[in-house]
């Protein structure tokens, strides 16, 4: 008896296979890795966008920015996530401000001579904020570069014209037109200039490239829109910038003696149910106002207001509230009121003194007839 012989596969049908699989993987593989880019590119942006909102209410609770904190400190390391405004520690840089040429001395504040840059890592502790936030996507140390001069009360004047020694500029050698106080950047996914979280460095800042401006520790700093590209050669450029060239102003604050209530703090116009509220007034409301007394007992719901006008402030048709409140508007003995109209009474109706009437159940006196008796009618 012959037994029936089994064949396995061939190299041919291997190689086969292979060359399918391969084939098959590859857009498979190629959208993982477009996938990884894109989530470590929110990444980043989401915790610059933290960080940025972390400088910002430090600054109105303490009336300047935050310095740097060293970026070769890592957890467990003493001081590890503090401001360093020593100025001494050369693991954040102090550098010198430099105009647009590149050469001639910045002095925005007018004081201390020439200003200076800080350079350094995120103070995640002086801010108050979680370790994780100042790590961008690639899980490297976000750095923090800051005007010296606004880490110092009293050495700026937040209204000034300019009040910021860090430049930003584009591809062709031009400069953005604003200075700015402080830029966060990431370092993006090959890590040049940046610090891991051990404190060590990536790799070597790459000087006399696009990338190479924004870790060269001087005070120019590369921002061109649309530069992200992930094409490697000399135009490879996949670092995340964002920049404050303008001090944060808080709208509202609480009323220290009250903390149900709340105040603006700067001269503004506010509107509400319009995009373009009345420059002229302080509150444009688009709509109806409900005041209620919750308590009922006339403790509440009450609107205080100086005058009563028409649209426009400037009008003379203003009268003030004590007109309707029935404090200063009278008619004339035995002439009743009918209405307020211009500011004045509207005194229409004569009547004898002593007139008196009730309304049955159900109805309010709303005026005097002729006669001078009352007119009831259902509310």
């Amino acid at each position: 008896m012959k037994l029936k012989e089994d064949k396995g596969f061939t190299l041919v049908d291997l190689s086969i296979a292979l060359i399918v699989i391969s084939l098959l993987a590859v857009p498979i593989l190629q959208e993982y890795n477009n996938y990884i880019q894109t989530k470590a590119f929110t990444e980043s942006s989401s915790n610059q966008i933290t960080i940025n909102a972390a400088i910002e209410e430090f600054y109105l609770e303490n009336g300047r920015y935050p310095c740097p904190a060293d970026p070769t400190l890592k957890l467990g390391d003493a001081g590890y996530g503090n401001e360093d405004c020593s100025g001494t520690n050369l693991n954040v840089p102090v550098v010198n401000a430099f105009e647009q040429d590149g050469t001639s001395a910045i002095n925005n504040n007018g004081m201390n001579g020439q200003d200076k840059v800080l350079i350094g890592a995120v103070p995640f502790m002086t801010l108050k904020i979680k370790e994780a936030y100042t790590f961008d996507g690639h899980k490297n140390k976000i750095t923090y570069a800051v005007t010296k001069f606004t880490t110092v009360v009293g050495e700026f004047n937040p209204d000034a014209a300019v009040v910021g020694s860090i430049l930003l500029f584009r591809a062709d050698g031009s400069f953005t037109l604003a200075q700015n106080q402080y830029v966060l950047i990431s370092h993006g996914e090959d890590g040049l200039g940046a610090y891991s979280s051990a404190g060590v460095l990536v790799a070597a800042c790459p000087l006399a490239t696009a990338e190479g401006e924004n870790c060269d520790n001087d005070s120019h700093f590369y921002a061109e829109e649309g530069a992200r590209s992930l094409v490697t050669g000399a135009n490879y450029y996949d670092d995340q910038l964002i920049s404050t060239s303008s001090f944060p102003e808080r709208t509202w604050e609480y009323d220290d003696t009250n903390e149900n209530s709340i105040t603006s703090i700067r001269g503004r116009t506010f509107g509400i149910g319009t995009e373009t509220p009345d420059t002229n007034v302080f509150l444009d409301v688009d709509g109806n106002i409900r005041v209620t007394d919750a308590a009922g007992d006339g403790s509440e719901g009450k609107i205080e207001s100086v005058n009563l006008c028409v649209v426009d402030p400037t009008s003379p048709d203003c009268f003030s509230p004590d007109v309707i409140g029935g404090n200063g508007i009278a008619c004339p003995n035995n002439v009743g009121m009918t209405g307020i109209s211009h500011a004045n009474t509207e005194c229409n109706v004569s009547y004898v003194a002593g007139t008196t009437g009730t309304c049955p159940a159900g109805q309010l006196m709303t005026g005097l007839d002729a006669g001078g008796n009352i007119i009831c009618a259902a509310p």
